[in-house]
């Protein structure tokens, strides 16, 4: 297929629809941003979006108005009427990803495996509303009024492959104009569509932003390619898919007028928390003009400190106020909502099984409980108790919404005690390892401490920046950069995936082998088996390719088969079996393959069912040991890593507090139980769809699985 330059495909043909033409609409060139954009109104100049204008909603909200359940329902509603299937939230933990740890768009729900083609979707069309978590913007949740840790995003998508058109970019159009106009009751007039790109998680596409009265609501992509490559460009993909994301808290926001997001979606939470700090409510003017201010300014790129100054000069000129009384009055408001937000991604991440910890998906949750704590803290909230209470007064809000979380609750309460605790030890441990840390630096003439050993500080011993700074005082510089949260959460949401052993080699190998059939699988329909016949297809070096094979490639923790494949008395011992996409390769003793076998020969393999055996009964042992785990602990225990061997098996489990003598004799009881009962172990081929809507997402116990089936052990 051929591949385009990214300019190629952002022509007026991407962005032209058939609505724009039938309704009218007329294309325009904004001249402060250079964006084309879509409206009715023939003397609008500029986009309508900040920082080329402001909002212009607040205090005076158009059409319906919503809260936050209502909205949800009411969307999912009307494209159910327009021929969409419902499609139940996914987990806010990416089980079923390897390179991301949290769910950050209703798309990657579906990447790779349905996006790419190798699965069907679990609906076509289908819409869904999903919580999401996001943390690039973490350190302006709380400032501007629209920014976000977790957020809910609405959505409808469909997958157009060759032989099955739903719907594309004219029909996606036709259902949002649908949905703004008819749906929530927003004038036409109001509607901007402004032209776009996006990309992400490997495909990409040119898209339509949908803005009303200065409030981005949504983003329309129509996936068609994939990319970037190494050189930067895209290949056009046989599947043509509908992506869009539609704020559900922005479009709530819009409905209300009010002066924050947080205020329209949260308002008992937002309540909850000034009531507790004893916080003066704040003129709802100022609020709004604050809002406006904040929105118009580009906080993404210029920094909260630099801009918060301009900004309280602007609402100052606009309301009469004292620039440093509207800071005073402000300031509490920025912890007030920051609370109410991290408190809300809190009960999503603990509720789908996220555990507090150093590492992965665990780093990040902690990372948001401690924000909280310290937010509270600034608040003067800083008795024992009261991080369970503003979580409590969330989880109350979240479980309505989200039902399936009401199991959990003993549970998440369990952790955010734990972790307050834990925090108030690392402020007492802290202060030591903070002081050594300052007189090191000074030994070596450092008058600053560094970013690096800020980071340090947090990621090895919890202590937060400002925490530094307190117990430093004036002794050495603490230069905090704005964006200290983001950094480091930026630093641990991605995934570092392991460099397999042959692994540049094989899939080197692989490419240049693509021309070859795939490898049979024999192992899964024949676990008893102990020899099997095979043609060479492949000899070259230490390695073979069968047509089939009996040998288990490494994989799950548990590793690869050993043995021996031979013909007419020319024998090669097999030392370890990889599977790199659809090849299995065996690789053997001898460095020459090629000298012993020939293409299309005929050989035998034997297994070394001693070896095999061993495996397959650790490898049983484990899945028996999380399940009396699970049974015992709760839902949140979670296979992170496992190790196999013919002597031994290791299981690698999420849990908040280490084990008891008394827990790990329960433990041992019920697994013994088990294996006592001499179950027969059963395994079948399922659909990834159809496995995943009969078992669920715990199917990715110790990581994610590639392909469009998925075999399930009972």
């Amino acid at each position: 297929m051929k591949n385009f330059r990214r300019e190629e495909l952002l022509d007026d043909a991407q962005f032209s629809a058939r609505i724009f033409d039938e309704l009218g609409f007329v294309h325009r060139l904004c001249p402060k941003c250079k964006t084309g954009f879509w409206t009715l109104d023939s003397e609008r100049v500029l986009c309508g979006e900040p920082p080329c204008e402001e909002y212009t909603f607040i205090g005076r909200p158009h059409g319906k108005r919503f809260d936050w359940g209502s909205m949800r329902r009411s969307y999912i509603r009307f494209f159910e009427r327009l021929g969409h299937t419902p499609v139940e939230r996914y987990p806010i933990l990416a089980r079923w990803r390897d390179d991301i740890y949290y769910t950050i768009a209703t798309i990657a729900c579906f990447q790779p495996w349905v996006t790419s083609g190798i699965a069907p979707p679990p609906a076509n069309p289908l819409v869904i509303s999903q919580p999401c978590i996001r943390f690039n913007d973490l350190d302006n949740v709380g400032k501007t009024g629209r920014h976000f840790s977790a957020f809910e995003m609405m959505a409808h998508h469909a997958f157009n492959s060759r032989e099955q058109h739903i719907y594309f970019k004219d029909e996606t159009l036709e259902y949002a104009y649908q949905w703004f106009t008819e749906g929530m009751g927003v004038p036409p007039e109001k509607l901007i569509f402004k032209d776009s790109w996006w990309e992400g998680g490997g495909n990409a596409g040119p898209c339509h932003e949908c803005v009303v009265e200065g409030l981005e609501l949504c983003t329309l992509v129509h996936m068609g390619y994939e990319g970037p490559g190494p050189d930067g460009t895209y290949r056009e993909i046989p599947l043509k898919v509908v992506d869009t994301g539609y704020g559900l808290e922005r479009a709530v926001w819009l409905s209300q007028g009010s002066p924050t997001a947080y205020d329209a979606v949260m308002p008992g939470v937002v309540e909850y928390v000034r009531g507790l700090a004893g916080v003066t409510r704040v003129d709802p003017e100022i609020l709004a003009e604050y809002s406006k201010a904040a929105g118009v300014l580009d906080v993404e790129t210029e920094g909260w400190h630099g801009l918060k100054k301009k900004i309280l000069g602007v609402v100052a000129g606009r309301t009469g106020s004292d620039a440093a009384e509207i800071e005073e009055m402000i300031t509490p408001y920025e912890a007030i909502y920051a609370i109410t937000d991290h408190s809300r991604a809190i009960c999503y991440m603990l509720g789908d099984g996220a555990v507090p910890s150093n590492a992965r998906e665990g780093y990040l949750v902690r990372l948001l409980i401690r924000r909280l704590i310290r937010f509270l803290r600034s608040l003067g909230l800083e008795e024992e108790g009261v991080l369970q209470k503003v979580v409590k007064k969330q989880f109350d809000t979240v479980k309505v919404l989200f039902p399936e979380i009401k199991d959990r609750e003993d549970e998440i309460f369990e952790m955010v005690d734990l972790e307050e605790h834990r925090y108030r030890e690392s402020i007492v441990k802290g202060y030591k390892v903070v002081r050594k840390t300052v007189k090191k630096l000074r030994e070596k003439g450092e008058k600053t401490i560094p970013l690096d050993e800020l980071k340090n500080l947090y990621n090895t011993h919890g202590v937060l920046p400002e925490e530094v700074q307190r117990f430093v005082g004036t002794e050495m510089v603490v230069n905090i950069p704005e964006n200290f949260g983001a950094l480091v959460a930026m630093e641990h949401s991605t995934p570092i995936r392991p460099i397999e052993k042959h692994q540049g080699e094989l899939e080197e190998k692989a490419g240049k082998l693509s021309h070859i059939p795939k490898t049979e699988i024999l192992f899964y329909d024949k676990p008893g088996q102990k020899s099997f016949s095979a043609t060479v297809l492949h000899a070259e070096g230490n390695l073979l390719v069968l047509d089939r094979t009996l040998f288990y490639p490494e994989g799950g923790g548990q590793p690869a088969d050993q043995g021996k494949i031979g013909s007419g008395g020319r024998n090669v011992r097999v030392v370890d079996v990889q599977k790199v996409g659809d090849k299995i390769f065996h690789i053997t003793d001898n460095p020459s393959c090629e000298k012993l076998f020939t293409r299309n020969e005929k050989v035998t393999g034997v297994v070394d069912w001693d070896r095999r055996k061993k495996h397959c009964q650790h490898h049983t042992a484990t899945h028996i040991l999380i399940g009396a785990c699970r049974k015992l602990l709760g839902d949140h225990i979670w296979q992170t890593g496992s190790q196999i061997s013919e002597e031994r098996a290791r299981l690698d489990l999420t849990h908040h507090k280490n084990l008891t003598r008394e827990e790990l004799n329960k433990i041992e009881r019920v697994a013994n139980r088990v294996v006592q009962a001499t179950l027969p172990v059963r395994s079948e081929m399922m659909s990834r769809t159809l496995a995943e809507k009969t078992y669920g997402f715990r199917l990715y116990q110790g990581g994610a699985v590639p392909g469009a089936e998925i075999r399930v052990l009972s």
